[in-house]
């Protein structure tokens, strides 16, 4: 059995930053040894990473978004949660580099300019997809960073009204909502 740690998916502009070209899916895994030559012969294509280079890669993965940010300092992130099937669309017309957690569906994209993060935001809220900009305390106070929350947010309002009625924890989270 081969049992993955980790699934992620980069779009071209991502695996670039990233040492890779193209379209990049990425798989952490581990098994017994018979399974994991099994899929080195079935999948001659694929790059096999080991010891340090696999630690480095991991790790720039992991940190994408961070570094991301940290080299574009008026840039953003959107987070976008969509089932797989509705992942290709959602992305289709999408140049910015992008890190999907293909296990859970949730995109990463990372854009140079915070005001691209919103409209993007925005234009997926007007196609029924869910996504928000996560941004720093200055940008969440002049924008809309979560124009859809959905209809369960009623129910995460009722349960933040009954573990907490005098509104003492965490207020204004969740983009000044809860």
């Amino acid at each position: 059995i081969l049992q993955p740690a980790a699934i992620d998916l980069m779009s071209p502009p991502a695996s670039r930053l990233l040492g890779r070209e193209g379209w990049t899916v990425a798989i952490a895994a581990a098994g017994n040894l018979a399974m994991m030559e099994r899929y080195q012969r079935e999948l001659p294509d694929a790059s096999l990473l080991e010891g340090e280079a696999e630690q480095t890669f991991w790790n720039n993965v992991a940190g994408f978004t961070s570094a991301f940010l940290d080299s574009h300092p008026q840039g953003a992130v959107a987070r976008l949660s969509t089932t797989h099937a509705a992942l290709e669309p959602a992305l289709a017309s999408v140049a910015t580099p992008v890190v999907t957690r293909a296990g859970n569906g949730v995109s990463y994209l990372c854009f140079d300019a915070f005001e691209s993060a919103v409209a993007f935001v925005q234009d997926a809220a007007g196609r029924g997809l869910r996504a928000v900009v996560e941004a720093g305390p200055d940008d969440r106070a002049n924008h809309t960073l979560w124009p859809n929350p959905g209809s369960d947010f009623a129910i995460m309002e009722r349960i933040k009204r009954m573990l907490d009625p005098g509104n003492l924890l965490n207020p204004g989270r969740l983009f000044n909502r809860i």
